[in-house]
């Protein structure tokens, strides 16, 4: 019987764990710490996250950037989880927590489509997005602090 997961939005006292956990989880790309800690005060960027007992297990982050001819997109600039937890299905619930609460917000600010950047030898990750529809359009143009080539992944609303 699988156990149901609860997605909620973070709160100020999670902080700390979210960062921890980040630069964990993206450490191989560079440091993470002061993205992470920036992006956690941003009013414009939302943060959700799953824990069990006050035991931070993995969050997302997602944010309305502006996109092509001024119309903003929904991105998702990070999926953590636990390394103990990968593969547990905590990455694709905070995916799909992400994509409903991005596609929530599409009529609203007139959003066309989802947009994210992972590591081209991400693997895991790549297959993460593609599961949850999104389809890598290419080279972003960016590279990860690590010099890892970043893949631009899209997803219409």
């Amino acid at each position: 019987m699988s156990q149901s997961i609860l997605v909620r939005g973070s709160i100020p006292s999670d902080h700390e764990a979210i960062t921890k956990l980040g630069s964990e989880a993206f450490g191989r790309f560079g440091d993470y710490r002061e993205p992470l800690t920036e992006w956690l005060s941003n009013p414009g960027i939302e943060t959700l996250v799953v824990s069990s007992n006050g035991d931070l297990q993995g969050f997302t982050m997602i944010a309305l950037l502006e996109g092509p001819e001024g119309v903003p997109d929904g991105c998702v600039l990070a999926v953590g989880v636990r390394a103990d937890l990968q593969r547990s299905g905590l990455g694709r619930s905070l995916l799909d927590a992400a994509v409903a609460r991005l596609s929530a917000e599409a009529v609203q600010w007139g959003v066309r489509r989802l947009v994210a950047s992972v590591a081209s030898d991400n693997t895991p990750a790549l297959r993460l997005f593609q599961a949850a529809g999104f389809r890598d359009v290419g080279a972003s143009g960016r590279s990860y602090a690590s010099g890892e080539v970043a893949r631009r992944l899209v997803r219409v609303v």
